[in-house]
């Protein structure tokens, strides 16, 4: 059966805005006000379109490729190891002279790494092919997805556009130091979607906490 909160709650913690928003800060807060708003929606919008594609054709496209859930949750584990493990050990400044360099448009940042993977997240794509796969005939549960990642977009884009009030008292120290703890989450979360594929896969046994 499906969950329609359950189902938000668990799109919402892959793909809000919480990982987002210290990356956008760091990466944006020597541009000017336009070209942060133009920055956030263009992240939002190629989000968007990435989850719905997957929303729609999540079925179709492990029929396709001929790849099974576990295949598919290793796959995202090991992107969203090496994005966790690059903030941890990123250089802030360098990341910055990327975002201003004069020769590059600082609006590419709004496609990587701030829609992807940030936003559209490997492990929030995979929820939302499993979820697809799962209810494949089931159109009001496909519409109801759909519903749900666009408000969990909405909830983005708000967030982006209001970032310097949102994080106006916390300094770029903090920050510095909150993608790094927030890197390390991302890492252990990696690791955990890779051997929940070595679950789905038939091929390990996970004990639960507490268990025997």
């Amino acid at each position: 059966m499906f969950f329609p909160l359950d189902a938000f709650m668990a799109i919402l913690v892959t793909m809000g805005p919480l990982k987002v928003i210290l990356v956008y800060a760091q990466l944006t807060r020597e541009l000017d006000k336009s070209t942060q708003r133009r920055i956030a929606l263009k992240a939002v919008i190629i989000a968007l379109v990435v989850g719905l594609v997957f929303i729609l054709l999540g079925k179709f496209l492990l029929d396709l490729f001929h790849f099974s859930i576990g295949a598919l949750m290793i796959a995202s584990g090991a992107i969203l190891f090496v994005v966790g493990i690059g903030m941890v050990l990123a250089k802030g400044e360098d990341e910055q002279e990327k975002a201003t360099d004069v020769n590059r448009d600082p609006t590419q940042i709004a496609t990587y790494p701030l829609a992807m993977p940030m936003m559209a997240t490997p492990v929030g794509i995979v929820v939302l092919t499993m979820l697809s796969a799962r209810y494949s005939e089931n159109t009001t549960v496909l519409l109801s997805l759909a519903i749900i990642l666009i408000i969990v977009m909405g909830i983005n884009l708000l967030v982006l556009l209001f970032e310097s009030s949102i994080l106006k008292f916390i300094s770029p120290d903090i920050i510095n130091v909150a993608e790094r703890v927030l890197g390390l989450l991302l890492t252990a979360l990696a690791v955990q979607t890779i051997l929940n594929g070595f679950v789905e896969l038939g091929l390990i046994t996970l004990k639960v906490a507490g268990g025997h």
